[in-house]
């Protein structure tokens, strides 16, 4: 008897909004972690006159999303690869996000912290759309057609 070996096709859509997701999540979630990189003490809250030690903190965070943070690291480094790969890069793109998070007073820690996955979110839209045939311009044309 042979096996059959099983071929997964997920629809492209499909992966997007995923990733799209997962990207997402990880930046709001960095967003709210960077403060906790710089505290300069070793107690994050007193409950009774009984530190929380930082290190336990961490930890308990890192057990409940650390395998959501590492999927979505992988993900980003599988987009920025493949964009490599396609010579495509999002240094454009990324400088003008920058610039706008600047103009609205974004706080210069959460634009780096949120600088990886938004460079992901960039690098995948370019690559979606090489890869379905649609140039930037004709994008740009379907986008003003229906913008309210």
């Amino acid at each position: 008897m042979v096996a059959k070996k099983r071929s997964w096709k997920i629809p492209v859509p499909i992966v997007v909004v995923v990733v799209v997701i997962l990207i997402g999540g990880a930046f709001f979630a960095g967003r709210k972690l960077h403060r906790y990189a710089t505290i300069p003490n070793n107690t994050e809250a007193t409950v009774n006159g009984q530190p929380i030690k930082t290190e336990e903190f961490l930890n308990a965070l890192k057990m409940a999303a650390g395998a959501q943070v590492m999927q979505t690291l992988i993900l980003q480094t599988l987009v920025e690869q493949e964009a490599k790969k396609q010579n495509i890069n999002a240094d454009s793109d990324i400088a003008h996000w920058r610039e706008m998070a600047q103009k609205n007073h974004v706080d210069p820690k959460v634009i780096a912290a949120g600088e990886p996955g938004v460079r992901a979110e960039f690098l995948l839209r370019k690559l979606i759309l090489k890869s379905s045939g649609v140039s930037e311009a004709q994008e740009q044309s379907f986008y003003n057609m229906f913008k309210q």
